[in-house]
């Protein structure tokens, strides 16, 4: 649940903030469609990377993700 709740949290924040995601996953959304660029990049992780990248993004306020 607290899993799912992380991914929902980040799909959102990087919907509002596309600028936020890295460069090939902005160029990616740019391509395709911004939900799709966001759902590869998120999919991509790692439970632990999700987790972390959410503790930064939501928690610390870190202006851009990492790159995977």
């Amino acid at each position: 649940t607290q899993a799912a709740q992380q991914l929902r949290t980040l799909f959102e924040l990087f919907q509002k903030h596309p600028e936020r995601m890295p460069l090939r996953f902005q160029e990616r959304a740019a391509r395709t469609s911004l939900q799709q660029g966001v759902g590869e990049y998120l999919a991509g992780m790692t439970d632990r990377f999700c987790r972390d990248q959410y503790q930064a993004m939501v928690h610390l306020g870190q202006e851009s993700a990492a790159e995977w």
